[in-house]
């Protein structure tokens, strides 16, 4: 049960140790798992909706739908990279200066 409350669940060791009772546990034990459920029959009904739409590929390939990606885009999709920023001497002096003025970092 250790192994389930803190390497599944992720609980603090002196939480499931020393903080918890049996109901604690078992409620805990019980809601990951329920949770676990909803997210798998949500990703379920994602891949059944999406199965559904290209089911009837002559409709979709008539409005420019070809695939997958052209039904859903996402940013990483494209081949636009955005160019990394050169750093210079000046721009670690001013980082550098940043943080000693900051209070919060030591």
């Amino acid at each position: 049960m250790y192994g389930i409350l803190v390497g599944e669940i992720g609980i603090p060791h002196r939480t499931a140790l020393y903080e918890m009772q049996q109901w604690h546990i078992h409620q805990a034990i019980t809601g990951y798992y329920r949770r676990g459920r909803d997210t798998k029959s949500l990703m379920r009904w994602q891949t059944y909706n999406m199965m559904a739409a290209f089911a009837g590929g002559k409709n979709l390939s008539e409005n420019g739908i070809n695939g997958p990606s052209d039904l859903l885009k996402f940013p990483w999709d494209t081949d636009e990279m955005e160019q990394p920023t050169e750093v210079t001497d000046d721009v670690v002096k001013e980082l550098q200066d940043e943080m000693a003025s900051n209070p919060w970092i030591k």
